[in-house]
């Protein structure tokens, strides 16, 4: 009966837990701080400091901007991107995301649910020392 329990117990704090992705998107930062997240087909042309041959890099759309400071866990690359085609302007391929990072919001409910389990277990088998 208490095993029985203590897998309803288990099993209610595990569906408890935000469930939630971490909705991980690309984009194209450019250096006014917004990220625009709308890609609008392939860019071919130069990226600035380049003086050889065409490449086809991402173009990103002007609608739908993100400022950086309202997303997470924005990892820069090296990748030029191209922000409204012929007449835009250059940036670099991110990847970010619309939710935090959700591991530090999880630690004491750990520490709580280890330490009952923990505590369970210490009270359920009882143990002899020899002196």
């Amino acid at each position: 009966m208490l095993k029985k329990n203590l897998i309803c117990l288990i099993a209610i704090i595990l569906l408890s837990v935000n469930t939630d992705k971490v909705l991980a998107a690309t984009g194209c930062l450019y250096t006014s701080g917004y990220i625009y997240p709308n890609r609008s087909g392939n860019f071919t042309g130069n990226p600035p400091g380049t003086t050889y041959g065409n490449g086809s890099y991402e173009n990103y759309s002007f609608n739908g901007r993100v400022l950086e400071n309202d997303v997470y866990c924005v990892v820069e690359s090296t990748v030029p991107c191209r922000i409204d085609g012929s007449n835009g302007v250059w940036g670099v391929k991110v990847t970010f995301s619309y939710v935090q990072c959700p591991i530090d919001d999880y630690i004491p409910l750990l520490i709580t649910f280890i330490s009952g389990v923990g505590l369970f277990y210490l009270k359920r088998k009882t143990t002899y020392m020899l002196a």
